[in-house]
């Protein structure tokens, strides 16, 4: 308070109004300037409250938007893990189906192969089969052509005589 007073225009009046000791003055009603001092303190305090009302408004507003800033990042996050954790089960099972497809048709690939191989042998085996009834047959065509010249050869004969 005195502090207050000492920065109060108001209180410097209220000081150099003070009479001397020793002088007599009629009685002045001095209530006037302590009266205007507490209305102009009350009217302080007023807007000190008005100010730190204000002050603590803003920054219920500010907690309030960090509070919900805070859940709707939290929302985001888990929902951002949410959808890691199902991609990365789609993943799973994405891989596992490969896996199974993967050996389905490697056993159709080694099955056509092993079909592919015997397939070869049998038409290497037929090629040489085939070659050798060729052969054979050309062989027994220049047979009956000799016998065939035989017998033409020994009818004429056989006619001249």
């Amino acid at each position: 308070l005195v502090a207050f007073l000492a920065e109060s225009s108001s209180s410097a009046a209220l000081l150099s109004d003070v009479v001397p000791p020793g002088e007599a003055n009629a009685y002045e009603f001095q209530s006037v300037d302590i009266v205007q001092m507490l209305e102009e303190l009350k009217d302080k305090f007023r807007d000190q409250v008005t100010a730190l009302e204000k002050e603590e408004m803003e920054r219920r507003h500010a907690y309030e938007r960090l509070v919900q800033d805070t859940a709707s990042q939290t929302a985001a996050a888990e929902n951002e893990i949410q959808k890691k954790s199902k991609g990365a089960a789609e993943n799973k099972q994405s891989s596992a189906d490969a896996s199974a497809q993967l050996v389905t048709v490697t056993s159709i690939r080694d099955a056509d192969q092993k079909f592919l191989d015997d397939l070869d042998t049998t038409c290497n085996s037929k090629s040489t089969d085939f070659d050798a009834r060729q052969k054979l047959r050309g062989e027994e065509i220049q047979a009956l052509e000799k016998a065939i010249e035989t017998i033409s050869t020994d009818v004429a004969a056989k006619a001249e005589k």
